[in-house]
C-alpha cells in the first residue's frame, strides 16, 4: 500500500489539479506517511520513495504519450479526476436552511465569475 501511495504522490506532482494529499487521506495512508517523515522511518519512506520514482517515471511516459496522441481525451480525463475528487470532499446534504444559503452562495459565485468573464471578454 505504501508503494501505491508513492505512486499517488507522483501522480499528484505531475498531473495538474490532482490533490495527492486528499487521495492519501481518503485511502488512510496520509498519517502513516507523515509519521514516517517525522520519525524518519526507512520502513515507511523507502516504499513510498520507490513508488514515487517508479510510478512517476511511468506516469511521465504515459502522460506524454496521451497528450501527444489523444490530446482532448487526456484533458477530459484530468477534468474527470478533478471533478470526481470534488464529490469526495462534499459533505452529505442536510436539508435545512443552511442548504438554501449554500445554494444561493453557489449561484451567486457562479454568476459573479460569469459576469466578470463576460466583462473581460468585452474589453
Amino acid at each position: 500500500m505504501l508503494l501505491f501511495s508513492g505512486g499517488i504522490l507522483a501522480v499528484g506532482i505531475i498531473v495538474p489539479g490532482i490533490s495527492s494529499s486528499f487521495l492519501l487521506l481518503y485511502l488512510g495512508t496520509y498519517e502513516v506517511i507523515l509519521k514516517g517523515i517525522s520519525t524518519f522511518s526507512a520502513k515507511i519512506l523507502v516504499p513510498v520513495g520507490l513508488g514515487t520514482v517508479i510510478f512517476g517515471a511511468l506516469c511521465v511516459k504515459g502522460i506524454t504519450y496521451l497528450f501527444e496522441h489523444y490530446h482532448e481525451y487526456a484533458y477530459y480525463a484530468v477534468f474527470g479526476l478533478l471533478l470526481g475528487s470534488v464529490f469526495l470532499i462534499i459533505p452529505p446534504l442536510q436539508w435545512n436552511w443552511q442548504l438554501l444559503v449554500d445554494l444561493l452562495l453557489l449561484l451567486g459565485g457562479f454568476f459573479l465569475v460569469f459576469s466578470l468573464d463576460k466583462r473581460k471578454a468585452g474589453t
